[in-house]
């Protein structure tokens, strides 16, 4: 075989390595997102009245930070 026909052959296998573990990882997505597909189907969500009343960040944070304040003021 000569220099050339090396390239090319060894290019060619080189293609072929880089469509196979392209195609394994969009087998590897489209498992991944089937599983998340059924796992949304099984866990309960919000609707939309609840998403809505949810608190708002600011209070939320206040929140946390008056907990956070509790703690700092136990004795040990």
């Amino acid at each position: 075989m000569t220099r050339k026909a090396t390239k090319t052959v060894m290019s060619d296998v080189a293609g072929e390595t880089t469509f196979l573990a392209a195609a394994g990882q969009q087998m590897a997505l489209d498992t991944l997102r089937v599983e998340i597909g059924a796992l949304k189907a099984m866990l309960p969500g919000l609707t939309a009245s609840q998403a809505n009343s949810l608190p708002s960040d600011a209070i939320r944070r206040a929140r946390e930070a008056e907990l956070e304040a509790m703690f700092d003021n136990m004795p040990l």
